[in-house]
């Protein structure tokens, strides 16, 4: 399990690069956070960025990571 929050900023530019974004969740207990990122002049940025590492457990199957996004939300559609 990641020790961190994990990131649900799906329109951020930097979320393919970001273990926030791509890390493997542990759930139920993951926690989520929406980070906002910024954009200077051209170049996007965001303080709570992790650049993916070596040997990290990530899902690099981008399609995979859009469905573990939008799994993270479901519990607020459920009527």
């Amino acid at each position: 399990m990641p020790d961190i929050a994990m990131c649900q900023n799906g329109a951020c530019p930097l979320r393919m690069g970001c273990y926030r974004f791509r890390a493997l969740p542990n759930e139920p207990a993951q926690t989520y956070a929406e980070f906002q990122f910024r954009v200077r002049g051209t170049k996007a940025t965001c303080d709570h960025f992790l650049a993916l590492r070596n040997g990290q457990r990530v899902d690099d199957d981008q399609a995979g990571v859009q469905r573990s996004w939008h799994k993270r939300w479901e519990h607020l559609y459920d009527d």
